[in-house]
């Protein structure tokens, strides 16, 4: 049987316990953004560690610098679909446009944009409506159902006149979308693959009629 662990003595526990904990546990990703409780999690990292795994969590730091519960379970499978579609028309959208822009990365420079909800692409075509729609979001649903809750997650600031920026947390869903892209480029080319195998060995052999061409006429 294992022994009890000894307690954390009160004078060791950060000074900003309650707050992270309560933001960590709510879903929210922390970075330095947040001030002061990210500077207190991050200086304290190894006993909020602790204390977090004897609460049954694990504390996963990005290596975008940032904090999350891993697991949490803030969010339903459904808001997360959501939101994941949400990111991956945005995200290429700005791949297809990436040639527009000097720097032609737009995941290296996702930070450093503003950008504004009324010049989405989510809702530009019928293709992509249908997208939208089918995980229950419509313009008028947009702000609640994916803006305030990426916000309340700590993906992005929003800010005054309808504009928004992301922060470090963001790259979660670009890590999320980078993967499914690789994924769908290997599925592609091994469909690619097998095409071309089964081309090749239905076409026609022509070997010996060239060579009985060449007996027949000299």
């Amino acid at each position: 049987m294992e022994s009890p662990k000894p307690p954390i003595p009160p004078e060791v526990l950060p000074d900003q316990l309650a707050e992270v904990f309560r933001s960590l546990r709510m879903g929210k990703h922390l970075c330095r953004d947040d001030g002061v409780i990210y500077r207190d999690l991050e200086q304290n990292e190894a006993t909020y560690r602790l204390i977090l795994e004897r609460l049954g969590y694990e504390l996963v730091c990005h290596g975008k610098g940032f904090y999350y519960l891993q697991g949490g379970g803030a969010l339903s499978s459904q808001r997360l679909e959501c939101l994941t579609i949400f990111m991956l028309l945005l995200f290429q959208d700005m791949e297809d446009r990436k040639f527009e822009n000097r720097e032609r990365m737009w995941e290296k420079t996702l930070l450093s944009r503003v950008f504004s909800v009324s010049e989405l692409p989510h809702f530009a075509t019928a293709e992509k409506r249908k997208m939208m729609s089918a995980v229950g979001v419509t313009p008028d649903s947009l702000s609640k159902k994916v803006m305030k809750v990426l916000a309340s997650l700590g993906m992005l600031e929003l800010m005054p006149q309808g504009q928004f920026r992301f922060r470090a947390p963001v790259y979660r869903f670009v890590d999320l979308c980078l993967q499914y892209a690789s994924e769908e480029w290997a599925k592609q080319g091994q469909a690619e693959a097998v095409a071309a195998a089964s081309a090749t060995e239905q076409a026609p052999d022509t070997t010996n009629a060239e060579s009985s061409d060449g007996e027949e006429n000299p």
